[in-house]
């Protein structure tokens, strides 16, 4: 009992720690910033074009003032550097809850990354060059970059695969059908994974490969997934799982929404990482869950909770009803 006891002694001080020094971060925008002497060389030395403010190397701007220091602009940036983000798109992620990507446009802007939506990359020159490259853009508009990573679409990997011989019909994007058994239509061949389309998924890749096997023995599948978490490892990251808002308004259906805020949640402030929101979708009638949207840090690891009560048609009350520890994140699932 009394290494119990100490034992919890030590949590509670580390906890006390961690909420104390939580608290002077939040609040170190009121106080006045102390003198900080430079940290040393900048790690990232090639950063310059991407750096904050144009002109001198983010090094020697650095060394000018004693106030500013590499971890200062790691805070404030992605890995120290700004980014721009191009898509033709009027809106990022539309698969996710509109509201939810607003929020993680909103902490995304604050961490300096410049979204251009709408626009078209006409051309990239000099991406083989050392000193990075410009991109032109079908507005007129110009961006010089220091690199540029270059993220759009996927097709399926079935042209090595011979399909036509087999009498296997795929797409334009070489993906195949297949019914609920994951049959093709060529009974006894089976396909599973990115190969039949979205939502391109690693988890739901694994999940399906199992539900085919199964099925080619006879053994009880559970057929084309229908629940599933998906997950968008950003910075908050995303998860969710089922109908966002939007899909329900466009269903017609009578729905409530609750939110609750990960800055109400003392896990998520001791731990500095209060950004985001838990956001469930219940029937208006029912309390069922019609979907829910997370977004936050361990955003991944707290939807499956709400993809199991999903599964099991439990409704948001009986997800309330059940005691989570506390401190917790999970508590933002309760309260919601």
């Amino acid at each position: 009992n009394t290494a119990m006891n100490v034992h919890a002694r030590v949590r509670y001080l580390a906890l006390l720690a961690s909420s104390v020094l939580s608290f002077s971060l939040l609040n170190a925008a009121d106080a006045p910033a102390p003198d900080i002497p430079p940290r040393g060389p900048n790690p990232n030395p090639g950063a310059r074009r991407g750096a904050p403010e144009a002109g001198p190397g983010l090094e020697r701007r650095m060394q000018q003032g004693p106030r500013r220091d590499w971890n200062e602009v790691e805070r404030t940036t992605f890995l120290g550097v700004e980014v721009t983000l191009v898509d033709r798109h009027e809106r990022v992620l539309d698969f996710c809850d509109h509201e939810i990507v607003d929020e993680l446009m909103h902490q995304m802007r604050q961490k300096r990354v410049t979204f251009r939506l709408g626009e078209t990359v006409q051309k990239i020159r000099g991406i083989d060059q050392p000193r990075g490259a410009a991109i032109d853009l079908e507005s007129g508009k110009h961006i010089e970059v220091d690199a540029v990573l270059f993220s759009i679409g996927r097709v399926g990997a079935t042209k090595q695969l011979a399909l036509d011989k087999a009498g296997i019909p795929s797409d334009d994007r070489g993906r195949i059908k297949v019914n609920e058994r994951f049959q093709t239509e060529v009974a006894h061949i089976s396909a599973a994974g990115d190969i039949i389309g979205p939502p391109w998924l690693a988890h739901v890749a694994t999940f399906e490969a199992i539900q085919a096997v199964n099925a080619m023995f006879g053994h009880a599948h559970q057929g084309r997934v229908k629940v599933f978490p998906g997950c968008t490892y950003c910075q908050p990251q995303i998860a969710s799982t089922g109908l966002t808002e939007k899909a329900c308004k466009e269903k017609g259906l009578a729905y409530k929404v609750g939110k609750f805020p990960f800055a109400a949640s003392g896990k998520a402030v001791a731990a500095g990482d209060a950004e985001g929101f838990v956001k469930v979708i219940t029937d208006a009638a029912t309390g069922e869950i019609l979907g829910a949207h997370i977004l936050g840090n361990e955003a991944p690891e707290l939807i499956a909770e709400y993809v199991l009560a999903m599964n099991l048609e439990h409704s948001v009350e009986e997800i309330h009803h059940s005691i989570h520890a506390h401190p917790t994140l999970s508590e933002a699932l309760a309260k919601a």
